[in-house]
């Protein structure tokens, strides 16, 4: 005897994520491979806090490096409040990178990393607008 196997429908949205979720993880994707092309991404996970007691406040200037920062605490908390349709009312990871690339070191490399961060930034803040706030 043959069982006749229902597909079961996706969920609008892809596997369990918000319907709106899918630019901005595109966008996050995006961040993710200029990363690595420009060879910052790290194989290996790190905690980029690990240096620091466990009641010491973290904050991105207090990571080992921005880019581990990114890698390890930005892109997983992005992608999941993106998932989850729960994004934060602003963003200012772009402002953030340029304030460490620009005013640092003016590391030219890293313009393209800085464009994404701002794109990101403003997707986050347009999406708030058409919604007429935070969620």
């Amino acid at each position: 005897m043959v069982k006749k196997i229902k597909k079961k429908k996706a969920k609008k949205g892809g596997r369990g994520r918000h319907p709106s979720a899918g630019p901005f993880l595109a966008k996050l994707d995006a961040i993710e491979l200029e990363l690595r092309v420009l060879g910052w991404w790290r194989s290996e996970p790190v905690d980029p806090f690990a240096h620091l007691t466990p009641d010491e406040p973290r904050s991105y200037l207090d990571a080992s490096s921005f880019e581990e920062w990114l890698q390890f605490v930005f892109l997983p908390g992005a992608r999941g409040f993106a998932r989850g349709g729960t994004l934060p009312a602003t963003s200012h990871v772009g402002d953030m990178a340029r304030q460490h690339y620009d005013y640092q070191t003016n590391v030219a490399e890293a313009q393209t990393l800085i464009q994404l961060l701002s794109a990101f930034d403003e997707m986050v803040e347009a999406h708030h607008a058409r919604r007429g706030g935070p969620p």
